[in-house]
């Protein structure tokens, strides 16, 4: 059984070459964690500005890094431009809460509607998407198991509660991937017999078929995987992290 073999190693090996791969792992994973510390913490334009700069990175990670400091400078400038220019026209937010315009068109009428949504929705929004771009970033660019020995290297590990959370979470890790395949090899087989779900009593056949099909699965990796661990008799007590 390969425990190592999960998603965020295949993320880090099908990630072409780029000049983020030559920074340092331990002063990116620094300043990567430092930034998402703060970042529940700062304003709406700190945080526009890090999603425009971090998706512009993300998209343009194949341009040279001679050329691609003119072009950080660029985006920066003109996304200062834009919002420091423009804020006074935008009037969204008022009294924690955001008035969002959505046209309705009922009965051949259309006729407009105004929803209000609490502010920590747009807040929370926009700190997931900043977390789930930084973190994919760093896994594109560095090894998972860099990260987890950066933090654990200059200390041992005796704690028994700290190992059944390792052991637990690199089987959880390997386990959600397994799922992932399962769904992803049923939707592929819908696909491919060309199966239109028009009918509402066939989609919920179809459906019934691909849950108790999806959950056979799952208990057969649970049975395999605890059968492994018994045969081998593998504990937290005997699992251990090597530095590579």
């Amino acid at each position: 059984m390969c425990l190592l073999k999960i998603s965020l190693s295949n993320q880090y090996i099908y990630t072409p070459i780029t000049w983020l791969h030559r920074i340092k792992p331990k002063n990116k994973i620094y300043f990567i964690f430092s930034f998402l510390i703060f970042l529940p913490y700062q304003n709406y334009s700190y945080f526009m500005i890090s999603i425009i700069l971090y998706l512009s990175i993300a998209l343009t990670l194949r341009i040279p890094k001679k050329y691609y400091n003119y072009f950080i400078q660029i985006v920066l400038i003109i996304v200062l431009y834009i919002f420091f220019n423009k804020a006074h026209k935008i009037n969204y937010i008022n009294k924690n809460q955001i008035r969002v315009f959505i046209p309705l068109k009922i009965l051949g009428f259309i006729s407009n509607a105004y929803f209000i949504l609490p502010e920590f929705v747009l807040r929370i929004s926009l700190i997931t998407i900043l977390y789930l771009v930084v973190l994919k970033m760093l896994l594109w660019t560095t090894t998972y198991e860099t990260i987890l020995i950066l933090f654990f290297s200059n200390k041992k590990i005796k704690s028994n509660n700290l190992q059944k959370i390792m052991l637990v979470s690199s089987f959880a890790c390997q386990f959600l991937e397994q799922i992932l395949l399962h769904i992803r090899i049923i939707m592929v087989a819908v696909k491919l017999r060309n199966i239109h779900l028009k009918v509402m009593i066939h989609k919920y056949i179809i459906l019934h078929y691909a849950i108790a099909k999806c959950l056979t699965n799952i208990k057969y990796d649970i049975l395999k995987i605890s059968s492994s661990l018994y045969i081998r008799d593998l504990d937290e007590k005997n699992f251990k992290i090597h530095s590579i």
